[in-house]
């Protein structure tokens, strides 16, 4: 799950960077058209969770963020197959709660700034993006397993590249195959 933290900590940054510019350059004038009549920025304090719920208990939500994250952590892990996947969606996941969540902390809100105009919806940060892709993907994930055939064809590209082995029939770059002859042989320069 290591090798998968870039993933994380990218999100998280990006994040936290578009928020800092959202409070810098476009709080002070409200609203932006990014692309008139389909993106649209807005600076808005959501003082509740998802549509505005619970804004008057701030206490509840870092408390109910903080359970939910692990809560929600824990049961991927174990419900789910150890595949890159939903290891990178397991730090979207994280990345995104805890974008909003030291928002509240720091702020007592969270910044929200994109709206989409031709549908009329919530105004969401890039943390809510991470947190709905990686849900989507998790959700997709259980109701359309891999196969088995594909599963073991991860497990075995996996497994090779933390041992460092490879198949019969590969061999490193650069060096010739003799199951292959039909192939051409490289240039050496």
């Amino acid at each position: 799950m290591l090798r998968t933290l870039w993933a994380g900590i990218l999100a998280f940054m990006l994040d936290r960077v578009s928020k800092v510019l959202a409070i810098h350059f476009l709080a002070p004038s409200g609203q932006y058209d990014l692309l008139p009549g389909v993106l649209h920025l807005r600076y808005t304090e959501n003082k509740g969770m998802a549509f505005s719920l619970l804004a008057a208990t701030p206490w509840v939500l870092v408390l109910l963020s903080l359970a939910a994250m692990l809560l929600v952590c824990f049961a991927l892990r174990t419900a789910l197959k150890h595949g890159r996947l939903e290891n990178i969606m397991t730090w979207l996941l994280l990345a995104g709660g805890t974008g909003n969540l030291v928002d509240r902390l720091f702020y007592g809100h969270v910044v929200d700034f994109f709206e989409i105009r031709p549908i009329p919806f919530a105004i969401f940060n890039l943390a809510d993006v991470f947190l709905s892709v990686a849900v989507a993907v998790f959700i997709i994930r259980l109701l359309c397993p891999p196969t088995r055939e594909q599963r073991s064809g991860t497990d075995e590209a996996e497994k090779s590249t933390k041992t460092g082995k490879r198949d019969e029939g590969q061999t490193p770059a650069g060096q010739e195959s003799a199951e292959a002859p039909d192939q051409p042989p490289h240039a050496t320069a």
